[in-house]
Formats: structure tokens, sequence, C-alpha cells
């Protein structure tokens, strides 16, 4: 084992001693709070003889991410010493920014999913909210269709919780938050949606070294929606920022906390087309296109016991393309009440067609410079559904679930809206 720091030799032969190495094997050991990179560690303090040279060289400590070799593979004797490096391998390794790069990307993705698809808007432009029979005065009679409501304007408020689980990528999060919205036809064929909002995601590693990062995630957006019928098109945008604060475990033994804070942000936009069939219950199939980025910072990790440990890491941009193809299904049920009923669901396939994979260089001082990549599944399946509750002309309830399922990750939100029409 190494002395203290590079200046002690933990090995002392006195003046009329003598140490026979006899190719034993040596097991590197030494307090991670004084370990330096690339620094020769002298093994013998030598004022008497030594014999023979070392046997081997093995790592006697956990973290496989900083090795361990000879100095000089050709001294093994009473001039040996042994040198530390920082070579990156696990997925432990990427963990500092897997959260910027994918779990803000998922958590984000997942929600913006979760308010595009059947966001209060667009349900009111491609099918209706708060439908109610129409009296015919010569008839006198109800027509066995529907029209749209008389209020085609409205505001809404939508809490959401998100779960993900990810231990291919080696994380879990919960995400909890909301939205603020609002909008309507503005045009007898086209409307309007505005949002903003803030969840708060807890994430929790399950790889050696990463602990846990929490995030603050501000995101907007907005939608588009014509609807000539039984023809639309949505053109939908979303938009985030993130701080996060990651915390973990460095140094030999994972001994030593390791923290970052640093932020990122995204853009989505999806554009969608489709075709409406059927009057109370209408199946809707639909395709499209869309395109996200995605930018996290570089920053530097913090060591406080042992700056020397510190890692950089640069991570790269995110840029994809996909294209999707969907089918939703919307029904109308009748109540003998003042309250409407509207369930829906759909299915949805997400795939990816340009590079899906996060990656980032990273390195310790002084030390060489490694692209980490992790690959994510190009494929994702998206089901949804959930009821709408209309109590009146003006105020509805909405509960549903979603669920996105990959082949790295499954991510499943829940969501409520109250909405107000006018």
């Amino acid at each position: 084992a190494p002395g203290v720091n590079p200046d002690t030799r933990p090995i002392y032969v006195g003046s009329n001693s003598t140490l026979n190495l006899n190719n034993a094997i040596l097991i590197a050991r030494i307090d991670s709070r004084n370990l330096r990179y690339s620094t020769p560690y002298y093994l013998i303090e030598n004022h008497g003889t030594v014999e023979g040279q070392w046997g081997g060289l093995e790592r006697g400590y956990p973290n496989p991410d900083i090795q361990v070799a000879w100095y000089d593979p050709k001294s093994l004797g009473a001039d040996s010493a042994i040198v530390f490096s920082y070579v990156p391998t696990t997925l432990s390794a990427l963990a500092p920014v897997t959260g910027g790069m994918a779990g803000a990307s998922i958590i984000a993705s997942a929600i913006s999913a979760a308010l595009l698809t059947y966001s209060p808007t667009s349900m009111t432009m491609v099918v209706g909210y708060d439908r109610q029979p129409i009296m015919l005065a010569s008839a006198g009679v109800s027509e066995a269709g529907y029209i749209a409501p008389a209020y085609s304007k409205g505001i809404w408020l939508m809490p959401l919780y998100t779960r993900v689980n990810a231990n291919d990528l080696g994380f879990d999060a919960d995400s909890y938050g909301f939205a603020l919205g609002g909008g309507g036809r503005f045009a007898p064929n086209f409307g309007v949606e505005l949002y903003a909002g803030y969840l708060r995601n807890d994430l929790d590693f399950k790889v050696r070294g990463a602990d846990s990062e929490d995030q603050d995630l501000y995101f907007g957006g907005f939608n588009l929606i014509y609807a000539p019928k039984p023809y639309f098109a949505k053109l939908m945008a979303v938009g985030y920022y993130a701080n996060h604060d990651y915390k973990g475990y460095t140094g030999l033994y994972y001994d030593l906390v390791e923290k970052a804070d640093y932020n990122s942000y995204g853009l989505r936009f999806d554009l969608i087309g489709g075709y409406i069939i059927g009057n109370k219950t209408r199946i809707i199939p639909q395709v499209g296109v869309s395109y996200a980025y995605y930018n996290t910072d570089s920053f530097w990790t913090k060591v406080p016991d042992n700056p020397n440990l510190r890692r950089r890491y640069e991570p790269d941009d995110l840029n994809v393309w996909k294209v999707i193809a969907g089918l939703d299904v919307i029904s109308d049920f009748e109540t003998k009440g003042t309250t409407n009923v509207r369930a829906f669901g759909g299915l949805r396939l997400e795939q990816a067609i340009t590079d899906n994979d996060i990656s980032a260089i990273t390195y310790a001082p002084n030390q060489p410079k490694y692209k980490l990549e992790k690959s994510i599944a190009d494929t994702t399946g998206i089901l949804q559904a959930g009821i709408i509750l209309s109590f009146n002309k003006r105020l509805s309830l909405e509960l549903s679930g979603k669920a996105d399922l990959n082949a790295d990750y499954q991510a499943y939100t829940g969501r409520a809206v109250l909405r107000y029409n006018f």
C-alpha cells in the first residue's frame, strides 16, 4: 500500500536489513483524500539491500474507473513505483450527465406528449367539448348529431406526475408539477393554445458511485390547430430549461462526496395530421413527424476532500428526428343528469430516424479525454386513456394516464385537467 502522499515511501529497509521481493503480488491501496493522478508513488525507502522484484500488481479497491499500473514496468525492484490514472469504463462514469441528457429529456418528452396529444384546446377543435343536442324548431325534436359548444375559449390547470423506470440507463425518477394554459377557437377552423409549467424531478441512480439528482424544470409551449373537418393538422411545440443538482461518490472506495451544478435545455416540435371518422364515436388515424434538440452545459464536478479527483464533462448536443403514427378513439356517452362523459384512448408509435444516443467527453485534471456513449432504443410506444366529465357548459374535469414504453426506459404519467370555458 503506497504511503499517505507521493513523498512518503511505505516500505522501509534499514541499513543492516535485506528485503526479498520474491515475486510477491503488490495490492495497491491508498487514502482517497491523498490520491493524485499521473504521479509516481515510489514504494521502498532503501538503506539496505533489496533482492528480486515484484511478481504482479492488483487493484485493492472497488472503483474500476481509477486504474493503477507500474510507473516503469522495467523497474520492479528497489526503485519500483506505481501510478494511478482516470480511465472511465463504466456506466457510472456517465452518471453525472445522465440526468441532464437522458433524465430531463425523457421526462420532458413524456410531459410534452401528455400536453400535446390530448391538449384541452386541440380536443375542442377536433371533436368539441361540452357538446349538447340541437333542438330543431320545425320538428320539435332533438337532432341526432351534436354541435360545437357555445363557449369556444377556456383556461385550464393541469397537475402532473410522472414515474420513470430506466434501469438500463442507471436511474429511476419521480416528477411532480403542474401546467397552466389557455386558448381556444379564434377562427372557424383555427385554434391556438399557450401553456407554461414547472416540474420537480427527483432522480435516484442505480449504479455505484452515483447517488441522486434534483432538477427544477420550467417548460412552456404552444399548440396551433387547423381543423377543416374531417381533416385536421396540429403544430405543437414545447421547450424547457432545467437546473440540475447532482450528488455522487468518487475515490478509490467511493468514499468521497462528489457534487455538480449545471443547466440544460431542450426544444421539441411535432407536426401531426389526421382524419376524423365517425360522429358520436370517432376513430382518428394520424401521422406526423417530430424534431427535438437537447443541450446540456459542460461542467466540472466538485470533490471538496480531494479536488484532484474532480471530473470534467462536455456533453454532446442531441438532435433527434422521429416519424409518428397513431390511432385515437374518442366516444361520448349520454347521461340522464347534467354531467356529460367522454372517454378517449389511443396508441402512438414514435420511431427515431436519426441518432438517439447520449454521449459526452469526460476527463480528470491532467488526464486524457475519453468519449463515453450510451445508446437509447429508437422505438417508443405510447398508450393513453382517460375520461372527461363536463359538469356544465363552462366547467369540465379530465382524468387520464399515459405510458411511454421504450426498451431502455418506461415513463408513466398521470394528469388531471380542470378547464373553465368562456
